[in-house]
């Protein structure tokens, strides 16, 4: 092989290194870098935001917060949270869904490209195009949004203050 075609060689090897690099920094980011709070196996916390509103992490779980004055976000890397959003609106993002919640208590969990929300009180807004209300349940796929259907509150939320697994139907 001559000389120009091994320093050939060795620059596409290196720009192909670099490129594969780069394409996976998102996800990398995603699961490491960018997680404000998060748990391990078989931990929970629950910390008071910067807006008043109530966040708990179930085990095995990560978030993302950015709050400022005009938005207050927060991005569910991992697993799931109960969320006691306070008066002022607050979203909540996965790759599937946009919540969007206040005055309100709910469970959001992430799970295998699936993310489901669960309304123990008040109500929250789902992508702009459902209403989902206390007591109700619903599944958000990469295709859609499901039906809602009925949502055993109670049982959940005593889970919760138990802290037991809840794990996504």
């Amino acid at each position: 092989m001559s000389r120009y075609n091994r320093t050939t060689t060795a620059i596409g090897m290196a720009a192909l290194i670099a490129a594969s690099a780069l394409l996976g920094l998102p996800y990398w980011r995603e699961d490491f870098a960018l997680a404000d709070l998060s748990t391990g196996s078989g931990q929970w916390h629950s910390e008071r935001l910067a807006d008043g509103s109530q966040l708990t992490l179930d085990a095995s779980s990560s978030v993302a917060l950015q709050f400022g004055d005009d938005q207050h976000l927060i991005r569910l890397l991992s697993g799931q949270i109960l969320l006691e959003a306070g008066a002022r609106p607050l979203r909540v993002t996965t790759p599937q869904a946009l919540v969007e919640t206040h005055d309100a208590r709910v469970v959001i969990a992430r799970s295998q490209g699936t993310t489901w929300v669960s309304q123990l009180a008040g109500s929250s807004r789902i992508a702009d195009r459902l209403t989902l209300n206390a007591g109700q349940r619903v599944r958000v796929t990469d295709s859609g949004i499901d039906p809602a259907h009925p949502l055993d509150a109670g049982a959940l939320e005593q889970a919760w203050r138990e802290r037991r697994p809840t794990p996504s139907p």
